[in-house]
């Protein structure tokens, strides 16, 4: 939803191309949501728990805001799906959650653990305001942790020994999708989608260079951390 033409761009996919855009619900007019749904888009709503802990991992997401964009798109006729990522301080709220997305006309609601989920939220002075902690297994806030560290390592990581992957690749590529990003680039999916300071993101026309890695012991690790086949 950043990119102020992205009912063009859904547009120009053409009618035999189904559209799913993803968003926290954080930005977007809503006009641009009521364009989407007269589009027939699929909008997936990344809402990580209710208005007491959404908010602790899509931090500065107004809840209210959110809530009117969901029900804008809902209210002109959109498929809308409610995505859940689990945390220890939300995964008590899955039933409530889905009961909420049934009662406001959400299409569909699952949940996903993905990985993402054990680090500190910090303030813009760089204090740690809370821990995003696993929905399960027994991890705990560090003490100790060093928070310069952390940034250093953030904007300007250096492993000497990168991990090295062998697996299978489930490829959601090859099922048929790719991903555009706000910017308007198209890339292999939305892991591939993305610019860190460790690695750049892959082109669509770039996939087979990261596909040839699939049948190697150094699979490319973007695929490896997010597609492999266990």
């Amino acid at each position: 939803m950043m990119n102020p033409d992205i009912g063009e761009l859904v547009r120009l996919a053409g009618e035999n191309v189904k559209c799913n855009v993803t968003t926290n619900g954080s930005i977007g007019r809503l006009e641009q949501y009521k364009t989407l749904a007269d589009m027939c888009a699929t909008v997936t709503f990344s809402i990580d728990g209710l208005r007491d802990t959404n908010h602790l991992y899509r931090q500065d997401v107004d809840w209210n805001k959110l809530m009117e964009r969901a029900n804008t798109f809902i209210q002109s006729g959109g498929n809308a799906v409610w995505k859940m990522v689990l945390f220890r301080h939300n995964k008590h709220q899955v039933e409530e959650a889905r009961l909420m997305s049934e009662s406001l006309g959400f299409e569909s609601f699952f949940t996903i653990d993905h990985g993402r989920n054990y680090f500190p939220a910090l303030t813009k002075d760089r204090r740690i305001s809370h821990w995003i902690l696993p929905a399960e297994g027994d991890a705990q806030p560090d003490d100790n942790f060093n928070v310069n560290g952390y940034i250093k390592m953030i904007l300007d990581p250096f492993n000497a020994n990168p991990p090295r992957y062998s697996c299978s690749v489930s490829c959601e590529h090859l099922r048929g999708s790719v991903y555009v990003g706000a910017s308007g680039t198209v890339h292999p999916c939305c892991f591939q989608g993305f610019d860190l300071p460790d690695r750049n993101s892959v082109a669509v026309e770039n996939f087979e260079e990261i596909r040839s890695t699939w049948d190697t012991d150094n699979v490319n690790p973007v695929c490896a951390s997010n597609c492999k086949i266990n």
